[in-house]
């Protein structure tokens, strides 16, 4: 396969990924820098994330989105969030990336460090977008970035070598799972009645796929990456529901 980063070999190497997750070498070393800054900068091409969120996009509106629409008004599951949220757009787009992916996807090759943070981004998620809560996620992520700057966090330290191997086998169960807990979590999005059914996985189908690429390019670039990528796809169709917002109030709200 070709090594040009177009959309078309990304899309290949998504699906060969995901077929068969693996905790192998990222993008080739001359698109990464100098290697000890590399997680938190994005190597991938932004022209080439945007293609993916639209990507996303068309198949999420065009696909898994009516079927999610289906599967709440079968099941009388009622979505909690409301486009008049204030600071909705903060919350979808700068928010939650940042906390979703620390929580679900820093650790992916950072295991080591699951313990210290994973209770502490529990709290926060639990909690929402307070005081404590910010406080927490901005002196991690300086310990973190720390931590990068100290070089602690390459990849020889991610596990011993002893545990790294195990590590290394269940890998793919490891992968999945962080995708299937980042889609379920999103069931707290509803409210559901009396009627819970097989059918109540389907509603996260749109979070299940979108977790599969965020997580792929968490793995083959950076953890900015993912918060990069995770940003634009929620920022996105909020920014064009906020302009229609404006120039449409009635016909939205009323939707």
């Amino acid at each position: 396969m070709s090594s040009q980063l177009t959309f078309k070999n990304d899309l290949k190497a998504f699906w060969a990924y995901i077929i068969r997750p693996s905790f192998g070498p990222r993008l080739a070393h001359n698109r990464r820098g100098d290697g000890w800054w590399s997680d938190l900068k994005v190597h991938t091409p932004f022209k080439l994330l945007l293609k993916w969120a639209f990507f996303l996009w068309l198949l999420n509106i065009g696909l898994l989105a009516p079927i999610a629409i289906g599967v709440a008004e079968s099941l009388g599951a009622k979505h909690r969030i409301s486009l008049d949220i204030p600071y909705l757009f903060l919350l979808a787009a700068i928010w939650a990336p940042i906390v979703e992916e620390l929580l679900f996807r820093f650790g992916l090759r950072r295991p080591k460090l699951i313990l210290i943070y994973v209770p502490l981004m529990i709290y926060v998620m639990h909690n929402g977008p307070n005081i404590v809560s910010l406080g927490i996620v901005v002196l991690l992520s300086f310990l973190l970035i720390l931590f990068d700057l100290l070089r602690q966090t390459d990849e020889r330290f991610a596990l011993p070598f002893a545990w790294r191997r195990y590590y290394r086998q269940w890998f793919p169960l490891v992968f999945h799972a962080s995708v299937f807990s980042f889609a379920a979590m999103h069931l707290m999005n509803y409210q559901f009645g009396d009627s819970m059914t097989w059918l109540v996985p389907l509603l996260i189908l749109p979070q299940w796929l979108t977790g599969l690429v965020v997580a792929w390019m968490r793995m083959r670039d950076s953890m900015a990456c993912a918060v990069v990528m995770h940003a634009i796809f929620n920022g996105g169709p909020i920014l064009l529901m906020l302009l229609l917002m404006q120039l449409l109030p009635e016909q939205v709200l009323t939707t």
